[in-house]
């Protein structure tokens, strides 16, 4: 198993509407992302040392990168419609060759937008418990 030393600021992707697309995954969750990686959940396992596009989608916004993969575990197996099980992975991709500029753009869209939404949330209701989660 590769390790890799986690040296830039992780944002936590806990937005609704963030999502990934790949050619070679049904089922893209970005669980975590920073400017040199990606950790996904996906419906297929990704092979370490294989390169694999990327696209980032959040509200209309989308960046394409391609990645190296780093890590790739069994997570849980899922039930699907039609009683099919489905196995669910755990993978750590490292970009390659993207901008670290537009990679940086693209989180601060997005941690722009989840303050935003936070700052309603809270004024419109504030006497009601909502926890920020604030990116590490």
């Amino acid at each position: 198993m590769t390790y890799v030393n986690k040296r830039q600021k992780r944002f936590k992707a806990d937005v609704t509407g963030l999502y990934g697309k790949m050619i070679s995954a049904k089922k893209v969750e970005i669980i975590d992302m920073s400017l040199t990686g990606v950790a996904l959940r996906t419906d297929r396992q990704l092979i370490i040392g294989r390169e694999y596009p990327l696209r980032l989608v959040w509200k209309g916004k989308t960046l394409d990168v391609w990645g190296v993969v780093v890590r790739s575990e069994k997570l849980e197996i899922e039930g699907r419609d039609g009683g099919k099980d489905v196995s669910l992975y755990s993978s750590g991709v490292m970009f390659k060759d993207a901008s670290s500029e537009a990679i940086a753009d693209f989180i601060r869209s997005v941690e722009w937008d989840k303050k935003e939404s936070v700052s309603v949330t809270v004024d419109s209701a504030p006497n009601v418990g909502f926890g920020a989660a604030v990116p590490a």
